[in-house]
């Protein structure tokens, strides 16, 4: 195998970019509601916001070293192996499967259907979601399992048209006329207490998801020492400042007790400053950047499971390729049963359930990796590294520590603290799964 080192092609805007692209998703189309929901406040809500951003920037700066030291497919996997060894690098394989990626296709899916529904002037019942979200699912693994060209332009089509649509979506809620609301509404539960900031940061958090992917290209980065730090604090910042005046923008447009009741916040808004048609127009867009968003995860994540396996990290059976198709059939069909029974199983508040335990489990591993960066600086201090993280050590142990809390964040509302201790077992069960897959592979 070829062993030198990546080309360098990649200026600081072109890093920008994908640390944006990387960051905007569905989240925060639906999740602001779940926030105000959590906090209880305006303020408190929009302080969550900005706390994730923080949390987010000094991720990315402090993976961002990860990345140029291990710049291949599945980065977090090999920082994993390299610190803590195989079986913690097979329990992240497991809960990429089990819980974090199998649970955000469910929860886009999910998404998905719920906006379609609005677009089209329908409410559908928790049954009627929970079915078409499986379908939906069925459909596009089915379409992955046969091979599917242009991925990556509809990825880029896809960020564009999100990217867009919180532009458009500030605008009318900023500028455009409208009644205000009452913004300084406290809900029953929201009496000024910042307390309420942690419970609060669990759903800023999924938006906020994806930050760290942005980080593993600095192999391949001009001048990696000026232009990644600068990029991820650009990007991330600007992420931060759109999502905090998107929030506001809806916050001008309707009330807290609104925000809550509205359940799909951001169609609420927009109906209110242009009517009927706005309202549906923008759960259309939602639906199908959700749409969009599906395909490419469903697309990609198998083919981390199969390099995985390919490494012998993680079960046989998902190197299997199609034998007509060429495709990842096995990772990519596992992956679309998993993701239909969480759609199943995650009962009535399926989507904030299901955004809990994916948090949990995906912090859990951030923490993990955060600490793989003092390990390695350790065990490896002669090893090449285009970028170093800003700040260190302070940074980074700021960063772990953010990290745990945010771990422990999931366990704080009543309403959803079972789907951590659920994601937590399902994790757990992944150390009976190695060793019973090594046990048989002694034999």
């Amino acid at each position: 195998m070829d062993a030198r080192p990546l080309a360098r092609r990649l200026g600081l805007i072109d890093l920008l970019g994908v640390v944006m692209g990387a960051i905007i998703g569905v989240g925060i189309f639906f999740q602001p509601g779940v926030v105000m929901d959590r906090t209880g406040s305006a303020t408190v809500a929009l302080a969550a916001w900005g706390l994730g951003g923080a949390i987010a920037l000094v991720g990315s700066l402090t993976f961002a070293e990860l990345g140029g030291l291990f710049p291949r497919t599945g980065g977090q996997y090999h920082v994993l192996e390299a610190s803590f060894g195989r079986p913690v690098a097979f329990l992240y394989c497991w809960s990429l499967l089990a819980v974090i990626q199998s649970g955000a296709v469910a929860i886009i899916a999910m998404i998905c259907v719920q906006f379609a529904a609005t677009a089209m002037g329908l409410v559908a019942a928790e049954s009627s979601q929970q079915l078409w979200g499986a379908i939906l699912i069925a459909g596009l693994t089915w379409i992955n399992v046969r091979g599917v060209k242009g991925g990556g332009r509809l990825a880029a089509v896809t960020s564009g048209l999100k990217i867009l649509m919180l532009l458009a979506i500030i605008f009318v809620g900023l500028l455009v006329a409208g009644e205000p609301s009452q913004v300084g509404e406290r809900l029953p539960r929201g009496d000024g207490r910042w307390a309420l900031l942690l419970p609060g940061l669990v759903p800023v958090l999924f938006s906020y998801g994806g930050w760290q992917q942005g980080t593993y290209v600095a192999g391949e980065v001009e001048n990696p020492e000026r232009n990644v730090p600068l990029a991820i604090i650009g990007g991330v910042l600007g992420v931060v400042l759109l999502y905090v005046l998107y929030n506001f923008a809806l916050i001008r447009s309707l009330s807290p007790s609104e925000m809550v009741s509205a359940g799909q916040p951001v169609a609420a808004a927009m109906e209110a400053r242009l009517g009927t048609w706005g309202g549906r127009m923008t759960a259309l867009f939602v639906a199908a950047s959700a749409f969009g968003v599906a395909a490419v995860c469903i697309m990609t994540a198998p083919r981390m499971y199969k390099a995985m396996s390919d490494d012998g990290c993680f079960f046989a059976a998902f190197g299997g390729v199609h034998p007509r198709h060429r495709t990842p059939a096995p990772a990519i069909l596992a992956q679309g049963g998993v993701a239909i029974l969480l759609v199943v199983l995650a009962g009535r508040r399926g989507v904030e359930y299901l955004t809990t335990g994916v948090v949990c489990v995906d912090w859990i591993f951030f923490t993990l990796t955060a600490i793989a960066l003092f390990v390695l600086r350790r065990r490896r201090p002669d090893a090449s590294r285009p970028y170093r993280a800003w700040g260190y050590p302070v940074l980074p142990a700021v960063f772990v520590l953010a990290s745990g809390v945010a771990v422990a964040a999931t366990f704080l509302d009543a309403a959803t603290r079972s789907a951590s201790v659920v994601a937590v077992a399902v994790v757990v069960t992944g150390l009976f799964l190695y060793a019973l897959r090594t046990g048989f592979r002694s034999r």
